[in-house]
């Protein structure tokens, strides 16, 4: 044999080999992918379950918080005026939001990095927004300001 028909026979082999293993490396690369899409299904189906009864549960307390708030209005209706009710109830309700927000910024704070700094970022911009509120509405009763 030549040499040129053995390095042709030569190069075909190897233009086979490659072939081969770049058709073996597809096969494997789809059976492995196949195999992720099937975990991530089986992973989110179980998810999907978990995540209803959460949304069910949410909803479910939604409903209870306001169930108990229209009895307390109730409860404080019989024993105030419907006005000093409805300001008792937002006093309360402001409370516990001021509380549980507190709560939060003291985690998120503790949790440092990120988290922190997105705390103070948004702690100076309700700073901000009160200030800005509190002005108007400084504005707005003054002594002698149109109503």
């Amino acid at each position: 044999m030549s040499e040129r028909r053995t390095a042709r026979l030569a190069a075909g082999a190897d233009d086979d080999a490659v072939n081969r293993l770049a058709s073996d490396f597809a096969a494997v690369g789809h059976q492995e992918a196949a195999a992720l899409r099937d975990d991530a299904l089986t992973a989110l189906s179980g998810v999907a379950g978990g995540a209803t009864l959460l949304v069910a549960g949410g909803v479910s307390a939604v409903l209870a918080v306001s169930m108990a708030s229209t009895a307390a209005l109730r409860a404080l209706e019989t024993r105030l005026s419907p006005r000093w009710a409805a300001a008792v109830m937002a006093v309360g309700y402001l409370g516990v939001a001021a509380g549980t927000t507190a709560a939060a910024v003291r985690e998120l704070r503790a949790a440092g990095g990120g988290a922190q700094r997105m705390t103070d970022q948004v702690a100076n911009e309700l700073s901000v927004l009160g200030r800005r509120i509190s002005s108007q509405v400084r504005r707005a009763y003054r002594p002698g300001a149109a109503r």
